[in-house]
């Protein structure tokens, strides 16, 4: 499982990176998908779908629901500030 979420981590990254979350930090939102894919790992079936797309649902889930918490909306940033972000 720690192989999945390893091979998953650029994903994590772009997710938290393109789901702007304020006040969260990119690397805030990032920790807390981390967090929440390693506590979630036994719900992980591998005959329902594949682990990338369990975790992208999972991830997208939590995003809306820290959205939720602060009040606030979630600003899809574009490719363009993706690409200035990624350096």
């Amino acid at each position: 499982m720690l192989d999945n979420l390893q091979q998953f981590e650029p994903t994590i990254k772009k997710l938290a990176k393109t789901y702007k979350i304020p006040p969260l930090t990119w690397e805030d939102t990032a920790q807390e998908l981390r967090l929440l894919l390693w506590l979630k790992r036994d719900k992980y079936n591998p005959n329902r779908a594949k682990y990338k797309t369990w975790a992208n649902k999972v991830c997208k889930n939590k995003i809306k629901d820290l959205a939720k918490k602060w009040g606030k909306e979630i600003k899809v940033i574009s490719l363009q500030e993706l690409k200035e972000l990624e350096g």
